[in-house]
């Protein structure tokens, strides 16, 4: 296992103060973490803003429960939470209906609300060679391996905590999903 980071340790002894305290100081290291984690995984702005505010209400229940300091990296902990609503949330027949309209009508020229158009852009800023584009053209479990390993900087161990999957089946993966990157990049008119 990992060892814990000094901005864990922080929320720990924040916990000691009190539940209150040490929920605002997880949410305070966290949260953009979090929500650009599951931004990058489903390309939702909305539906982001929804599953980063389930994980950290299921954190505040968890933790109200038992002791943070039970968990060795919270970070991954927060993660893995997000990635299993994620893909709670997409199971949902009317969020898998809700999905494919909203994601018909994001290649369309339309107005924007002022706050997807932030965070959209935000997230633009970090794709200046069109990255954002192709990940959204490649499988959902390949995406969150690329977003887990590239953007959140994670090591194999952390995204097979996360995933709950072998650290071999992370590696094999991670190669797949670069090689469909690459097709893909490749395949891109000038």
């Amino acid at each position: 296992m990992e060892n814990r980071t000094a901005k864990d340790e922080n929320i720990i002894n924040a916990y000691r103060d009190g539940a209150r305290t040490g929920f605002e100081a997880l949410y305070g290291a966290y949260y953009n973490d979090v929500l650009y984690f599951v931004l990058n995984l489903s390309g939702d702005a909305h539906g982001s803003l929804d599953v980063t505010q389930t994980v950290f209400m299921k954190a505040f229940k968890e933790f109200d429960r038992r002791s943070i300091s039970d968990i060795n990296n919270i970070k991954s902990w927060l993660f893995r939470v997000a990635v299993n609503e994620f893909y709670q949330a997409r199971r949902s027949y009317v969020t898998r209906i809700k999905y494919w309209v909203e994601n018909l009508f994001r290649f369309m020229e339309m107005e924007r609300d002022a706050h997807a158009e932030y965070i959209e852009k935000k997230i633009l800023e970090e794709e200046k060679d069109s990255l954002g584009k192709w990940l959204l053209q490649i499988e959902e479990k390949d995406r969150a391996i690329l977003v887990l390993r590239y953007y959140d900087e994670l090591s194999y161990a952390e995204i097979s905590d996360i995933l709950e999957i072998e650290e071999g089946t992370v590696m094999s993966r991670l190669f797949r999903a670069k090689e469909k990157m690459r097709r893909l990049m490749e395949n891109e008119p000038e």
